[in-house]
């Protein structure tokens, strides 16, 4: 049986980038395949409601991002996670522990990784776990003020 998947694309390009979406956009619109297995939402208010319908998120960033709170707010959830091993998203996640780290632009690792999370929910779940538990841990506000505090002690 073969598996059964949707891509969610939620976000949208900084100013004067757009013609990255339109690629996307042209590239999903031309390729009845992806028409059935991909949606572009563009920005959403709501993402909180988008993450209790997933089973996996992913932020495949091509630069590092300094601070990835969205990757903070699909662990909160309980998602596992797949980013790119750049930026402060690897101070988020904690490889094979709480999700994946990829290299970036490694879109055969991505598509490997997504793969062996779909097929093996008892990781998914785990994994999952070990992220929601890890952000009230570590990114707790409590430890947030605690190392402000100590900061300037």
């Amino acid at each position: 049986m073969g598996l059964k998947m949707h891509f969610v694309l939620i976000g949208s390009c900084f100013e004067g980038q757009e013609h990255f979406q339109v690629a996307v956009e042209e590239m999903i619109s031309s390729d009845n395949m992806l028409k059935a297995h991909v949606s572009l939402l563009g920005f959403q208010d709501n993402i909180d409601e988008w993450f209790s319908v997933f089973d996996i998120f992913t932020l495949p960033s091509k630069l590092p991002e300094p601070n990835a709170t969205v990757v903070l707010a699909a662990m909160a959830t309980g998602l596992p996670v797949i980013g790119t091993n750049i930026g402060g998203t690897v101070e988020t996640i904690v490889d094979k522990v709480t999700g994946l780290l990829i290299p970036p632009r490694d879109s055969d690792m991505l598509c490997t990784q997504i793969l062996h999370l779909v097929r093996r929910k008892e990781i998914r779940e785990e994994m999952g776990r070990a992220g929601l538990e890890r952000v009230g841990r570590e990114f707790s506000l409590e430890n947030y003020t605690r190392t402000i505090r100590k900061t300037y002690e």
